[in-house]
């Protein structure tokens, strides 16, 4: 139809039938009208960040400027919750290790042991962010919020260990290898355990058909062995070598 007849026909019809049919889109009113498109979101290739920044740059160009449209759909709320959460990831992880820091500082009131207690948790989640990057992965709501609850739960069996090492030095000699005896004799077992368990319960997460709960279960496992690796290899080695005597036998 052409532009006379689709007049026309609006002219035509009763008021109620044209509201039902172009009500929704056109507002004489207002001047407004509204266009209603879908995207696929599994496409392959997808990039939300350029496709948007594409879409605004085209309205651009055809002379329009930022006060006479408006993007809304639950597409561009999604991507303006992702553009946040990248935004605040280096930011919250910061706040989280300078939070950790005092927190760390408060218990065993030494720097020293505060920065050898951080260095395996930085580690563990930098490391799970590299292998998430590496594997190709999109951060997105589920996968970016992994870095953050393995830091949470890893560190308290970085607590349990220097615990337990530091009273093995009160008790024994002051040496290393008391505290190392102590560590792994009153907590290194009982972290074994609780890591492997956690793991486990986190991976059976890849039995289900959602891919986000997949990625988030599987990957949450292996931070927490990457934790539990770096908390009975890393850790005891910073402090044996900066913080324990050597033995004198």
């Amino acid at each position: 139809l052409t532009e006379y007849e689709l007049t026309s026909i609006y002219r035509l019809l009763d008021e109620k039938v044209v509201n039902q049919l172009v009500g929704a889109y056109f507002s004489a009113e207002d001047n407004a009208f509204r266009i209603s498109t879908r995207i696929q979101d599994t496409t392959e290739g997808l990039n939300r960040q350029l496709f948007m920044t594409q879409l605004q740059s085209g309205l651009k160009a055809t002379g329009l400027d930022d006060s006479q449209y408006e993007l809304t759909n639950l597409f561009v709320l999604y991507q303006d919750i992702l553009s946040r959460l990248f935004d605040s990831q280096i930011k919250t992880l910061g706040i989280v290790y300078a939070v950790l820091a005092l927190v760390l500082f408060a218990i065993f009131r030494s720097l020293k042991v505060t920065l050898i207690a951080l260095l395996p948790n930085i580690l563990t989640t930098l490391g799970i962010l590299g292998i998430i990057g590496w594997s190709g992965i999109s951060l997105d709501i589920m996968t970016i919020t992994i870095a953050a609850i393995a830091m949470g739960i890893a560190v308290d069996d970085t607590i349990h260990f220097l615990h337990s090492y530091l009273s093995g030095m009160k008790q024994g000699d002051g040496s290393a290898d008391a505290g190392s005896r102590s560590a792994f004799g009153h907590s290194g077992l009982a972290i074994l355990f609780t890591s492997t368990i956690i793991a486990t319960g986190f991976s059976l997460f890849g039995f289900s058909d959602f891919l986000p709960s997949v990625y988030f279960g599987l990957l949450t496992a292996l931070a927490m062995l990457l934790a539990l690796f770096t908390d009975l290899s890393l850790l005891p080695a910073l402090l044996n070598r900066f913080v324990g005597k050597k033995s004198s036998r």
